[in-house]
């Protein structure tokens, strides 16, 4: 079986029609202007209380594929149809394409933080994993769903992660930190907790979640190759580094979308620090470390990391373990990657058994409820 871990919709005016009558005068409008060089094909953006997302110029910028009228967007080897689901057949032929029979669907503008106001945030969570739910329900065999939740306020969030776990979910997604604020601080446990008590995993995606830390980036390349990438990189340093890990050891956690060459790396950084604490500073709580040495969390945890078809993988399948890994296609992305199960299965540099499992087992098991 090739199941695909991290996959995509572009989101469309459908995407809001479950949104809260309260916000019925602020649902995001699609807009579309004439397409000049220097917006590099992303003509087209969501007008969300006053402000466009993706922002191409100034500060906190990004780029999506959404709305699908960009030339970004419609330059892609894939329907509009198939981009916004708004055609279940068209995106099953696509899978069929590339032999993928399984995929898990994540949101694409739900990437970035969208408003200020936190209610109206989590009222578009809210229309958007309840319409995601009824399109993936019609193609349950092949369609999975991650429902998107934001950590900015934990009562709600707990509340949004009951109704999504009972609408059928395949996980909650989140970003590396909640909003301007790393996730290791203790206010988060009731989520962590009942996300553990419904068996639901925690899928950590990369994404443009702190208008604090987006907000330095003025150069659109360094945006999309780096700040986003590093705020799962700190979701992975408060989950494995500062004890959410350990302190439930039943929740599984996925780092999804920044590949998984940068595991050894990272982990060598905090085992050091780690000894650090131990040491010199005679375990103190006050540094902030788990009571278990990161590598040995990762080790013997339920930390699973979506891989790339062609990175170097035999240091992080070491740290890992070869049940641990997974693949994602990216589609419909600009840098998606579709043919990466095909592709991986002709990699000559890892056994079998491995392949397997990282295209499909691995995936199964992560997802399992």
């Amino acid at each position: 079986m090739y199941f695909d871990a991290d996959a995509h919709v572009e989101e469309s005016s459908e995407t809001w029609k479950h949104l809260d009558e309260k916000f019925s005068g602020r649902r995001p409008i699609p807009i579309t202007v004439d397409d000049q060089p220097s917006l590099l094909g992303q003509n087209s953006f969501w007008l969300i209380d006053g402000n466009t997302v993706p922002r191409v110029r100034g500060r906190g910028l990004s780029l999506f594929g959404t709305p699908t009228t960009s030339r970004h967007a419609r330059a892609k080897p894939f329907s509009i149809p198939s981009q916004e689901l708004s055609d279940v057949g068209a995106r099953l032929r696509d899978l069929d394409r590339f032999g993928i029979d399984v995929q898990v669907v994540n949101s694409t503008l739900l990437n970035a933080t969208l408003s200020s106001d936190i209610e109206f945030e989590y009222a578009l969570c809210r229309a958007y994993n309840t319409w995601i739910a009824g399109v993936c329900r019609q193609a349950p065999d092949r369609l999975r769903w991650n429902a998107m939740i934001r950590l900015t306020d934990c009562a709600r969030a707990v509340d949004e992660l009951r109704r999504v776990a009972a609408d059928g979910a395949a996980s909650a997604e989140i970003h590396g930190m909640a909003g301007d604020r790393m996730l290791d601080g203790r206010a988060l446990d009731p989520f962590w907790a009942e996300a553990e008590r419904l068996n639901l995993p925690v899928y950590v995606h990369i994404g443009f979640e702190s208008p604090a830390f987006t907000g330095l980036f003025e150069n659109l390349y360094m945006s999309i190759a780096f700040s986003n990438r590093a705020s799962l990189l700190m979701g992975f340093i408060a989950i494995v580094g500062t004890g959410i890990a350990e302190r439930f050891p039943k929740l599984r956690f996925a780092l999804a979308e920044a590949g998984v060459e940068w595991l050894p790396w990272l982990l060598r950084v905090m085992d050091s620090y780690w000894q650090l604490g131990r040491g010199a500073f005679g375990n103190a709580p006050e540094f902030g470390h788990s009571q278990t040495k990161p590598s040995e969390i990762v080790r013997i945890g339920n930390i699973y990391v979506v891989c790339e078809e062609d990175e170097a993988l035999a240091k992080p399948l070491e740290l890992l373990g070869e049940d641990r890994s997974m693949l994602g296609s990216e589609m419909p992305h600009s840098e998606s990657h579709p043919n990466s199960f095909l592709a991986f299965q002709e990699r000559s540099d890892i056994s079998d058994s491995a392949k397997r499992k990282i295209l499909g087992e691995n995936a199964v098991e992560f997802f399992a409820r």
